[in-house]
């Protein structure tokens, strides 16, 4: 072991002299002459993820408001069901061109109003008519004001597109008073002549501009960088406010050695654009010359200091080594040796702790392999009790409330004995659809006659009745209820529905409950992917359902079927099964 340490010592004394100190001194003598190319290439690729990922916020919050105006298209009335694009014009702005109520388009410009917060007004304007909204009245300080802004030489009554409005402020509306921007679009009446179908009026919506400003504002300019947002060629958004409103070309703004770096967007005719001086941007570089210098001839001070204590340090590994070999003498497989090197000490360190870990894991695999063994023996057990006790008791509970004219009861007691014997009877692994339906159907009774609120289920038609897998949709019309519906108002809507398209089955189980957020939606899928069964607390797991059914999706079917998730915040969620298309055969 004597020749072992000496030799490592040697080694570690020669590596040490060749790749340190030598090294330090070619590297910083190399590093002036290429540090400020390279920090320029840094910083230039820096600053175009930055001006890139500013230019990305600031289009998805203009495609937000593009989607939103779409989604018009399948505005609901309280009184009505959803609606179809033909459906929605002739009982909605056309029902109101002939007559109709006044208060149904007020509700339609009330609900867009009231889906996001950065929203201060909403305006419908036909030929004859004209419909205002906003957050404290529906009263109008100067009507002509509003259409000077909107009905302009730039509006196209033609365009299907998104139309954008420059920044301006409120002042038409009495008691609200902000800057805004103005998305809108036109609809058409398609029930007639599609190739040139009439304009049944025009949809505006004010954006408050602190929604856009807040974006410009999350970027932390470190180096006095300016921000310069434009739409159409005019400045909306800047970190410079007297740039704001003007029409320039942003390259006007750079001097001699500054940089500039910008992203645009066609589609919207924006761009965002980062103009950076050259004093700021190569300020460091100048200390960093200093630093270097400085931290060379540290480095070369404390290299003889360090180099003796490291020796005097390298043993003690060795030591330590032979002390956990002694226990793994005694039968302790439970050791775990320090790997600080790459020679041969830490060679055999890993050699000795991956043996540890194998001994240990076989070691408590036969452990919970015992434990699952005696837990399947005591479930089968009571497995053998349990249902003939539980279908003799509900029986008698039902007789009973039969007897005492007890309708109702005796319903909810016959409903929860047939999804019982459904969940614990016979085992099949493939059901057909309609029968999947009718214990969800049985469900939601369950749930309407115990909760304050009330749930409205449709289901698919008959005409669609594949086999599928057995309990596949009572877990999601469950979690539609828990965590869409009732954080809500505790009533909804939960609609399942069947299409047959290229040989597979989609089955979309959607809900108008809360919806999730983006990273809610993350963190679901994140879980579905886990290998854990779901959440565990100190009892039992939870939160199972759901992954329940994912996981026999993927298992049974595999690539190209299974289960997708999508959500909005305040609209709803919506879970598609995918299956394939094997029509259930009555015999």
């Amino acid at each position: 072991m004597i020749k072992t340490r000496k030799k490592i010592f040697v080694r570690f004394t020669i590596i040490a002299i060749f790749l340190g100190l030598l090294p330090l001194v070619l590297v910083v003598i190399g590093l002036f002459s290429a540090m400020e190319n390279q920090f320029t290439r840094v910083m230039s690729e820096n600053y175009l993820q930055m001006v890139s990922a500013l230019e990305d916020r600031f289009e998805n919050s203009f495609r937000s408001y593009d989607s939103l105006t779409k989604l018009t298209y399948y505005y609901t009335t309280p009184s009505d069901s959803v609606f179809s694009i033909k459906n929605f014009y002739s009982t909605s702005f056309m029902h109101l061109l002939e007559g109709g109520s006044r208060s149904d388009v007020e509700a339609f410009l009330n609900n867009i109003m009231n889906i996001d917060s950065s929203i201060k007004g909403t305006h419908f304007i036909t030929d004859e008519s004209e419909f205002h909204m906003d957050r404290i009245s529906a009263y109008l300080a100067d009507p002509d004001y509003y259409s000077e802004i909107v009905m302009n030489d730039t509006f196209d009554p033609t365009s299907r597109y998104l139309m954008i409005y420059p920044p301006h402020d409120t002042s038409y509306f009495a008691g609200n008073t902000a800057t805004t921007f103005t998305v809108a679009r036109n609809y058409f009446d398609t029930t007639g002549s599609i190739i040139d179908p009439k304009r049944i009026g025009t949809l505006f919506i004010d954006v408050d501009i602190e929604d856009l400003r807040s974006i410009a504002d999350s970027y932390n300019a470190a180096h006095g960088e300016t921000i310069v947002f434009m739409v159409n060629g005019e400045c909306w958004i800047s970190s410079n406010e007297d740039l704001e409103g003007l029409r320039f070309d942003p390259a006007s703004l750079m001097k001699k050695g500054d940089m500039m770096f910008y992203d645009t967007d066609d589609r919207y005719q924006m761009g965002t654009y980062i103009i950076v001086t050259h004093s700021a941007l190569f300020s460091s570089v100048s200390f960093l010359y200093s630093l270097s210098w400085f931290l060379l001839a540290l480095s070369a001070v404390l290299f003889v200091g360090g180099m003796v204590v490291l020796s005097r340090r390298l043993s003690k590994p060795l030591d330590g080594m032979m002390k956990e070999m002694k226990r793994l003498e005694h039968g302790d497989f439970d050791i775990s040796l320090p790997v600080e090197s790459e020679d041969e000490i830490g060679e055999l360190s890993r050699r000795f702790n991956e043996m540890s870990r194998a001994l240990n894991e076989y070691v408590d695999k036969v452990y919970r392999s015992q434990l699952s063994q005696r837990e399947a023996e005591c479930t089968a057990l009571k497995s053998q009790i349990y249902p003939h006790f539980l279908y003799n008791t509900l029986e008698v509970i039902r007789m009973t409330a039969i007897s005492a004219d007890d309708e109702k009861v005796a319903l909810m007691i016959e409903s929860l004995s047939e999804q019982i014997h459904y969940l614990i009877g016979p085992v099949e692994d493939f059901v057909p659809l309609s029968k999947e339906t009718d214990i969800v159907e049985k469900y939601v009774f369950l749930l309407n006659a115990r909760i304050s609120g009330h749930i409205d289920l449709s289901l698919p038609s008959s005409a669609i009745n594949p086999m599928v897998p057995k309990l596949i949709l009572q877990p999601i019309v469950e979690n539609a209820y828990i965590h869409g519906i009732k954080p809500g108002s505790g009533s909804g809507r939960i609609a399942i529905e069947a299409e047959r398209k290229n040989r597979k089955v989609y089955i979309r189980i959607m809900n108008n409950g809360v919806g999730m957020t983006p990273a809610e939606l993350e963190a679901i899928w994140k879980r579905l992917r886990s290998d854990e069964p779901g959440v565990r607390d100190e009892y039992n797991w939870k939160s199972i359902g759901l992954k329940n059914v994912y996981d026999r999706l993927r298992l049974i079917y595999g690539e190209g079927f299974g289960l997708e998730i999508e959500s909005l915040v305040d609209v709803g969620t919506v879970v598609t099964i995918t299956v394939p298309d094997k029509e259930y055969e009555e015999k």
